[in-house]
């Protein structure tokens, strides 16, 4: 199983989020740790997505406003 870790923005309220893909890890513990770790990219894309290999959403975390 492949985890995709995702990045995104949602400062517009009522328009569709910015995804920007980070990359694929054999984990989620993995993913988790990127999204520790991601220096400075959180002021444009404050929040993260995992989802599997079906596309399927496993996990969001929202940076606090």
């Amino acid at each position: 199983m492949t985890y995709t870790l995702w990045f995104f923005t949602d400062e517009e309220p009522g328009t569709d989020p910015e995804y920007v893909k980070e990359g694929d890890f054999p984990t989620i513990d993995e993913a988790e740790d990127r999204i520790a770790n991601i220096g400075s990219r959180w002021f444009f894309y404050p929040h993260a997505l995992i989802t599997d290999e079906g596309g399927a959403e496993v996990a969001t975390y929202y940076s606090e406003p």
